[in-house]
């Protein structure tokens, strides 16, 4: 992504681009535009790794922009 529209998604799920620690976990955004309509779909997704190959992982937050 590019830098402003990283921040644009930060601010609007609530994301700090500067906790880089995976200590506690850490938040992901996956992003996919519909070749059909043409909109974009945004997953919000935390996950943390409890131990050695084993994850926890939960989705926050769906979200979707309308096509220009």
């Amino acid at each position: 992504m590019e830098p402003t529209e990283r921040q644009a998604v930060a601010d609007a799920f609530g994301i700090d681009l500067g906790n880089k620690s995976i200590g506690n976990g850490m938040t992901a955004i996956m992003l996919k535009t519909c070749t059909g309509c043409g909109a974009t779909h945004y997953a919000f997704i935390w996950f943390h790794e409890y131990r050695h190959s084993c994850y926890d992982i939960s989705l926050r937050a769906l979200g979707k922009e309308a096509p220009n």
